[in-house]
């Protein structure tokens, strides 16, 4: 029995303590307070967007874009851009090889080289350096956040992408590295643009050939002494711009940069390349007819085949004919020998040939049997390429020096090839293909006024 009582004298105890703890400590339920909710005016500034609509227009021609030297970017992040391209009838081509540089840019009315990482060649600088005194538009792209190698081509036409990045803690895209730039030279390139916004750019050297300037308060990381700078950069038909990134699908909404990136496209896409032999046998658009003597129907049907490889079209036309059927275009390539009044016609005046007492061109005389011209005449109505030659062995020779790329040295002018002589040995083309010719005799070079 004591036991149970002990129990019981227990839990009395404990009840009593927690009675005792309750009453000390208990301050009743809790009950909040209502709450007072504020009204807060609050608004997050956006980055302003200018109302922009491309236009559409007919063209023709090709854009080429740079991927021989190890250009880092992805064209994914340029569909927007590259679509601009194409709404102005242009298309988009990549070059991998620098050895095709050449060839490509024969086709190309533009050239565009983004962040390359690699530098440019010796013989590719001057590639282009030629691409570009015959009207063809170039614009290069470098980030300075990454490496790359752009002086390389940049400085053969006195620009130069500078160290550092802009920066501006005042005008700014919600960040002090995305400056707003909104001062521009009077140039088509801004029709319409109000303010850019560029993210991680730099300067372009000359100050000079600025066309887009900085604010008073935007700084540069690496450049201390100078109160302006210029992150595009334009130096006759040579554009410098030290930002990828505006041009991206993910920034170029902001701001003017979609409309500017529509103006760089048509600006591009507006080169007014004047065509060289050098560009065989992309001299064209459109269909072209090629006009033969009899003599050289061989040597036609396989210029043809030369043409249709390039993917390019081409009728063969016999004398007296006119134009080839369904094809509206007034341009010709006309292979005949030096007599050939009703072929040659008042295109020998335009390049200086005449054939009595002596044949030649430009004064210089030439070896009847063993010479051959190859000319270029652009007219109002119609340009004419022309190749001259009494054999069918030369008419070989020329034609495939043209195709091969080989004409430098027999050049005169970007519009006139001489092959002099039959006497000199050098070594000697491959034949076109599809062509059956006599063992092509050599050709001396010319000596050059270029």
């Amino acid at each position: 029995m004591n036991g149970k009582k002990h129990v019981k004298l227990f839990v009395a105890l404990v009840l009593l303590v927690l009675a005792a703890h309750a009453l000390l400590y208990y301050r009743g339920v809790y009950v909040p307070p209502k709450t007072v909710l504020h009204n807060l005016d609050i608004s997050v500034p956006e980055a302003p967007v200018q109302e922009f609509r491309e236009k559409f227009a007919q063209g023709d021609g090709m854009v080429l874009v740079d991927r021989a030297h190890d250009n880092a970017f992805d064209e994914r992040n340029f569909s927007g851009f590259f679509s601009s391209l194409a709404s102005k009838g242009y298309r988009v081509e990549y070059v991998a090889d620098g050895n095709l540089l050449e060839d490509k840019l024969a086709e190309a009315s533009a050239f565009v080289s983004i962040q390359s990482v690699k530098a440019f060649q010796e013989q590719e600088i001057v590639v282009v350096q030629r691409f570009a005194s015959r009207g063809g538009r170039i614009l290069l792209i470098a980030d300075p956040e990454k490496s790359h190698q752009a002086n390389s081509l940049a400085t053969a036409f006195d620009l130069f992408f500078e160290s550092g990045y802009l920066y501006d803690f005042g005008e700014n895209d919600g960040n002090f590295r995305y400056p707003y730039f909104s001062q521009f030279a009077g140039n088509a390139l801004f029709k319409g643009v109000k303010k850019l916004a560029f993210y991680i750019a730099c300067s372009v050297a000359p100050n000079e050939k600025g066309i887009v300037f900085s604010s008073k308060g935007t700084k540069s990381t690496a450049i201390e002494s100078r109160a302006s700078f210029s992150p595009v950069a334009l130096n006759g038909g040579v554009l410098a711009l030290c930002d990828q990134t505006f041009l991206s699908d993910q920034f170029n909404e902001s701001a003017g940069n979609k409309q500017f990136a529509s103006n760089l496209a048509q600006w591009l896409v507006s080169a007014n390349k004047r065509p060289s032999l050098r560009d065989f046998p992309y001299l064209f658009r459109g269909r072209v007819d090629i006009v033969y003597s009899p003599k050289f129907l061989r040597v036609a049907l396989a210029l043809k085949g030369l043409l249709d490889g390039k993917g390019l079209e081409a009728n063969v036309v016999a004398p007296g004919q006119g134009q080839g059927p369904a094809s509206a275009a007034a341009n010709q390539i006309i292979v005949t020998d030096f007599g050939s009044k009703n072929l040659v016609g008042e295109n020998a005046a335009a390049i200086g040939l005449t054939t009595e007492p002596a044949l030649s061109v430009n004064g210089i005389e030439l070896d009847h049997e063993g010479s051959g011209i190859v000319a270029l005449v652009l007219g109002k109505e119609k340009n004419v390429l022309l190749f001259l030659a009494e054999k069918e062995a030369v008419m070989q020779t020329i034609i495939t020096h043209a195709n091969q790329r080989s004409l430098d040295s027999f050049l005169l002018n970007d519009g006139l090839a001489v092959f002099a002589s039959k006497e000199a040995v050098q070594e000697k083309p491959q034949p076109v293909s599809g062509a059956q010719p006599q063992q092509p005799p050599a050709a001396q070079p010319v000596p050059s006024s270029k």
